[in-house]
């Protein structure tokens, strides 16, 4: 029987060979990210800073440092695994991450001006984190999505 292939899944970004760069890419930009803001003491920033009250789970010694090391092996072993089975979904988690990771970067410039002090992360949140996740998020939209990153 001819089975035509689903339509839908045609658009899904899948896993390139592009992919496996851009996990690599993310992942230290994502490092160097989380060394910057446990290195400059987010929790200290934080608990000086009235204005993130939500931000009180950091308080405690070693919540944050202990959170940062689970999030990065986690996040490590998921950009591992998406490298080596290329799965379907990889190209939509690096957009998520992409994504969610630009957002991060614009809190951190956001609050800094907010507060008037360099918060710990901005530094690699502005200078390394913007480009590194816009570049993965026009390498995996790229291939599947051309309408979308047109070249005018």
């Amino acid at each position: 029987m001819n089975e035509q292939p689903d339509s839908s899944a045609d658009a899904a970004p899948e896993c390139y060979p592009s992919h496996g760069r851009a996990w690599a890419a993310a992942m230290a930009a994502f490092l160097l990210h989380n060394v910057e803001e446990v290195a400059s003491d987010l929790p200290a920033w934080v608990a000086a800073h009235a204005i993130l009250p939500w931000l009180g789970w950091m308080a405690p010694a070693g919540w944050f440092t202990t959170a940062v090391g689970v999030l990065t092996l986690a996040m490590g072993g998921l950009a591992l695994y998406a490298m080596s089975t290329a799965p379907r979904w990889s190209g939509w988690a690096l957009i998520v991450f992409a994504v969610l990771m630009l957002m991060n970067a614009a809190s951190h410039v956001a609050l800094s001006v907010m507060t008037s002090s360099a918060m710990p992360g901005v530094v690699t949140a502005a200078a390394v984190n913007v480009p590194v996740f816009s570049a993965v998020l026009w390498a995996t939209l790229r291939p599947t999505h051309p309408a979308l990153i047109s070249r005018r």
